[in-house]
């Protein structure tokens, strides 16, 4: 058999597949936002290994990442030495390869998969960078020992440019720009090696489905496949985390779109709905290298607009940040005017406590003053008093001295009495008036000395009295202070107990106002729950009245039902019958047409006597006629024949050249 370019024998496919079988690594290589992380998650349900450091989830990916902060710091390094950055549209420098700089890279890459996956035999490696590193990493992979099956995630470019616009204020056409590299980079590294392109929205519809098709292309079973797997993967898979929709006709039926950007997304599209088409291959060839050729001839106009449209997000976004702290100001401004407010109702009715303690500091200051108008009149009593005393106390010397006058004068009168004793016999009627003078002089001693006690007495009562007052007054005075101590101590606790009667009335009045919601919405709760209890009591009755007299009608039905099965079931086996022996004589038909096509065609491709028959001629004939037989599947062809599907060469091209004469099925339906 000739050996078409690209074609690998099935003993080549054998060795390599016994060599790569030792590791197998599920690559998954997609734009940024176009649903990585979920397919990954979906493998990683499945059976095959996450890295051992996960990226974190974020505000924008709630679902997490799924894939290793090793190797996406690492990739951001290896762009960097390239001049290069996770957002760059343009194609990655193909002459980094070859420098010595890439050999570094390579034998660090090796150590970060052997610390992210150690000697994991089924594992899955997701990046959006390595879209553009792919040869890089393909050669990685080879020296672990790890056979690639590559997965290539598809989502509409306009949803990938809306979700990049919002996550990184990217405009929609750079956005345009960024997909169209990353994807036709991912294509072109990983054609020729096992892969499948998988659509997101399909991923979300059936997820299932989709798997089947991976497993089936790859000739790869994986192994937690079950039902604990089925209801993880049925709760991660949810549409509430996708924010944009867009059809697919927006983009290929959008003449404003580019039309690289549109005939890409058809054939890829296409090829993620009924399996890739090598036909397609020159095409997408074709978009790349005129991207490629274009690309530096705009590039620097293209990144001055995107620096520019940055600046312009910067500055809106310092805008609206300078916006946002205006309208924190305001709110802190009507915060202080409402705290104003508040104060100013505060200070009202600290005022009217103030103005209630007024008035009690009135009555105090009333009382101090009658307290004090009493001090003062006792005061004046006291001087009064004093006066008193002082008069009594001259009346006393006046009295003392008029006592020292009769002291004197009955001295005197005692001389004259010495004196006139001798003349006393003699002058007896002299004595007799002498001793009325003195009779009447002790009268005026004896009152002299009765006023002068009774002034005495007088002077010790006032003294007495002054010395009560002045004591009254000293106590009222230490009173009036004592009074004004606990004037003080009486507005101190008066205060004290103003505000924490205050709190605690607010702090009550909330707990009650609390406890009247809660009672309210419990006894709310109550209702409904009793009237939900009515109506559920009501509609369960009905329901088995209904459930009742459905099943009496039903068991009268199904008694003519079992009838008419039995009579169906024998009158099924008769058709199944006939269906299998028709099925038989279309096999046999199919096979004895798949056996005359590949004799027509092989017979076609060895005439060489009619000059029209030249050998291209043959074969475009060969492959029309293959063609319309219907019975040609180009994609199990592939799949059911490896060497085929290693191989560069159309299936139906394959089978007119090759396969006919050898005797290979052109389809899954034939027997043998």
């Amino acid at each position: 058999m000739k050996k078409m370019p690209g074609d690998v024998s099935p003993e080549d496919a054998g060795a390599r597949d016994a060599g790569e079988a030792e590791r197998t690594c599920v690559l998954v290589l997609g734009m940024h936002r176009s649903g990585t992380s979920a397919m990954t998650r979906v493998f990683s349900l499945l059976g095959c290994d996450l890295p051992a450091n996960l990226m974190g989830a974020n505000e924008t990916n709630k679902a997490g990442h799924w894939e290793s902060t090793a190797i996406c710091r690492f990739n951001d390094r290896v762009l960097e030495s390239a001049g290069s950055c996770w957002h760059d549209w343009q194609a990655f420098h193909p002459g980094w390869l070859r420098s010595p700089k890439a050999r570094t890279f390579r034998e660090e890459a090796l150590g970060v998969l052997e610390q992210e996956f150690g000697g994991s035999r089924l594992f899955v490696l997701k990046d959006p960078r390595i879209c553009r590193l792919a040869p890089f990493w393909l050669d990685v992979l080879a020296a672990a020992g790890a056979r690639p099956l590559v997965v290539l995630p598809l989502r509409n470019p306009l949803e990938v440019a809306a979700s990049l616009q919002k996550r990184n204020g990217f405009e929609p056409a750079f956005g345009h720009l960024l997909w169209l590299r990353h994807v036709l980079a991912a294509e072109a590294a990983t054609r020729g090696l096992a892969r499948i392109f998988l659509g997101y929205d399909s991923m979300l519809r059936s997820w299932a489905r989709v798997v089947e098709r991976a497993e089936e292309r790859f000739g790869l079973s994986l192994p937690r496949k079950s039902s604990a797997a089925t209801a993880e993967i049925e709760a991660f898979l949810t549409d509430k985390l996708r924010h944009h929709r867009e059809a697919s006709e927006s983009v290929v039926e959008n003449p404003a779109l580019s039309r690289w950007l549109r005939d890409s997304y058809r054939i890829l599209s296409r090829w993620a709905e009924e399996g890739e088409d090598a036909a397609d291959h020159a095409a997408l060839d074709a978009i790349l290298a005129e991207f490629d050729a274009a690309a530096p001839a705009f590039a620097q106009l293209a990144d001055a607009g995107h620096a520019a449209i940055g600046r312009a997000r910067r500055l809106e976004g310092e805008l609206e940040q300078s916006r946002a702290r205006l309208a924190e100001k305001e709110g802190q401004f009507t915060q202080l005017q409402a705290d104003l407010v508040a104060a100013n109702a505060r200070a009202q009715e600290a005022a009217a406590a103030r103005d209630a303690r007024g008035e009690e500091l009135a009555r105090l200051q009333s009382a101090l003053d009658e307290a004090q108008k009493k001090a003062a009149a006792g005061e004046g009593r006291i001087a009064t008093l004093e006066a008193e005393l002082a008069a009594a106390r001259d009346a006393a010397a006046r009295a003392e001295e008029a006592l020292e006058a009769a002291e004197k004068a009955a001295a005197e009168a005692r001389g004259e009495l010495q004196q006139t004793r001798s003349a006393l016999e003699q002058r007896r009627h002299e004595a007799e008036e002498t001793a009325e003078a003195l009779r009447q002089a002790r009268e005026r001693l004896a009152d002299a000395e009765t006023a002068r006690a009774a002034q005495a007495k007088l002077a010790e009562g006032f003294k007495e009295h002054v010395e009560l007052l002045i004591t009254e007054m000293r106590e009222r005075r230490a009173a009036n202070a004592g009074l004004e101590e606990v004037r003080r101590k009486f507005e101190a606790e008066q205060e004290a107990l103003s505000s924490r009667l205050n709190g605690e009335l607010a702090e009550v009045t909330q707990r009650l106002k609390a406890r009247e919601e809660e009672l309210a919405a419990a006894r709310r709760e109550a209702e409904e729950a009793r009237a939900q209890a009515r109506q559920e009591a009501e509609a369960r009755r009905a329901e088995a009245e209904k459930a009742a007299a459905r099943s009496r009608e039903l068991s009268s039905r199904l008694d003519a039902r079992f009838d008419e099965i039995a009579q169906m079931s024998r009158l099924l086996r008769a058709r199944e019958a006939e269906a299998e022996a028709g099925r038989a004589r279309a096999e046999q038909a199919a096979a004895q047409a798949a056996v005359e096509l590949g004799r027509a065609v092989t017979a076609l491709m060895e005439d060489r006597r009619h000059p029209l028959f030249w050998a291209q001629a043959r074969l475009r004939r060969a492959i029309a006629i293959v063609r319309r037989s219907g019975l040609f599947d180009a994609e199990w062809y592939r799949s059911h024949y490896p060497d085929v599907a290693q191989s560069d060469v159309e299936p139906i091209k394959h089978y007119v050249l090759f396969g006919a004469r050898e005797g290979r099925r052109p389809n899954g339906r034939l027997k043998g």
